[in-house]
């Protein structure tokens, strides 16, 4: 399963500017309002890829896109995250119900902004099964899940007129393949 990134400002690799590029040419052909992403390096250069291959002209950054923060635990593996901290105390771990809170109110905030409009949201794997999870109606207190990089989400994201948490609604997710993976 590799590495726990979190917050980790580490750069995107040749392998990613594939996945990149693949996931460009797998979003050809339909007209988009932006790209927003995560000003973590690995996310916004995948997005300035994107909107390059796509002719789209800037990408904004939203600091509520940043992956899931994971604290002491980043850097360890996965598989050995219950024997690196067995009492699951990790301090500076973001918890799930605020990673859920802050990508609620990213989606909420880019839905109103580009209302109507396709929108290309670049992000992390954590940010991005808490918004599948929420999406599905499932259990939202473990949002782990298989979102690779390079993976494609279609969500719908209506916003809650009084103020609530935004509607959000799942069509389809598929995985890019990349020529170096």
């Amino acid at each position: 399963m590799g590495l726990i990134q979190g917050r980790r400002d580490i750069p995107l690799n040749d392998q990613g500017r594939v996945q990149a590029a693949d996931a460009a040419a797998k979003l050809a052909g339909l007209e988009y309002a932006a790209v927003v992403a995560s000003p973590l390096v690995r996310a916004s250069e995948t997005a300035r890829i994107i909107a390059d291959e796509l002719l789209i002209d800037a990408v904004e950054l939203d600091e509520d896109l940043m992956e899931q923060a994971w604290g002491a635990a980043e850097g360890v593996e996965w598989s050995d995250l219950d024997d690196a901290f067995p009492d699951g105390q990790i301090k500076g771990r973001e918890r799930t119900g605020q990673l859920v809170e802050r990508a609620e109110r990213a989606m909420d905030r880019i839905a109103r902004a580009y209302a109507g409009r396709n929108i290309i949201v670049v992000t992390h794997g954590g940010l991005i099964n808490a918004v599948n999870h929420r999406a599905a109606a499932a259990d939202l207190s473990d949002v782990r899940g298989s979102a690779g990089n390079g993976s494609i989400s279609d969500v719908d994201v209506h916003p809650d007129s009084s103020g609530g948490a935004p509607s959000i609604t799942y069509a389809t997710v598929s995985v890019v393949e990349s020529a170096l993976g």
